[in-house]
């Protein structure tokens, strides 16, 4: 009787261990499950919130974890699309710069290719009369003169075109001037 009283409490003890395991391998798992789904990024599962023991309060906290987790990523990618979008206006105003400085550069360029070709037009034909003047042997005055005539005329020209120059570089100069003010 006593081994079948023993025997009956320790099966009677077995099956309540059973069923305090069951008990509380469910709500265990629920809880490991979501902490899995939130580990993947899954913000939008939830933990079933069943009575008002332990577990219940945990899962209440990790499902109001998730939801403060996507506002906080909802509000995150809202900032990221935004300073995307100003990256782009930027990007576009740089490259609209870059651009006009580019054509401004053609326009030096192209520029110091004239102002060359006017600048030794003349010094040439200035080369080129002195030359032929010097070569052979003397000459009646009459030709030197006629020479240095053509050379004084040629350097006129000359003046004229470095004189131009020096009033484009001097009204540059006044379009740049700065306008100090205090802010």
């Amino acid at each position: 009787l006593l081994l079948g009283a023993a025997a009956a409490i320790a099966l009677a003890a077995l099956l309540l261990a059973a069923g305090f395991v069951r008990a509380l391998r469910k709500p265990l798992d629920q809880l490991n499950e979501g902490a899995l789904a939130l580990q993947q990024g899954k913000l939008d599962h939830r933990i079933p919130e069943d009575g008002l023991n332990e577990f219940s309060a945990v899962a209440r906290s990790m499902n109001a974890m998730a939801v403060e987790l996507a506002d906080h990523r909802a509000r995150e990618e809202v900032a990221r699309q935004h300073l995307e979008a100003l990256v782009a206006a930027r990007t576009a105003e740089l490259q609209a710069a870059l651009e006009a400085l580019q054509q401004v550069d053609a326009r030096r360029r192209q520029l110091f290719a004239d102002i060359s070709h006017e600048l030794r037009t003349p010094t040439t034909a200035i080369m080129g009369e002195a030359e032929i003047t010097l070569r052979g042997g003397d000459r009646p005055a009459d030709e030197y003169r006629t020479a240095l005539r053509r050379i004084v005329a040629t350097s006129r020209q000359l003046g004229g075109v470095i004189d131009d120059l020096l009033t484009m570089a001097r009204s540059d100069i006044d379009a740049l001037a700065l306008n100090r003010q205090p802010l």
